[in-house]
């Protein structure tokens, strides 16, 4: 977007300044999954930035074999989720 500021003064002197700037639409995700673990429900945490608390997070974990089991959960109001 461009931002666009003038002034006349009252002896008809002007100035005008105009500055670009941009709006962040992109949230910003990170996730945590145990590098080692021999528990099946391993818990895999991450964080948000820029997410609503109450927004559903999906999770995909793809095992050795290639099969997928998608969980979800939501944001928590630090930024924070979790699942096992």
């Amino acid at each position: 977007y461009t931002a666009e500021a003038s002034v006349k003064d009252p002896a008809g002197n002007e100035a005008a300044a105009k500055d670009d700037g941009s709006v962040d639409t992109a949230a910003a995700i990170t996730v945590d999954a145990p590098a080692l673990t021999n528990d099946n429900t391993p818990t895999i945490t991450g964080t948000t930035t820029d997410v609503e608390e109450g927004q559903v997070v999906t999770v995909v974990v793809t095992d050795s074999q290639g099969n997928t089991q998608t969980v979800t959960t939501t944001v928590k109001a630090d930024g924070s989720y979790s699942v096992d």
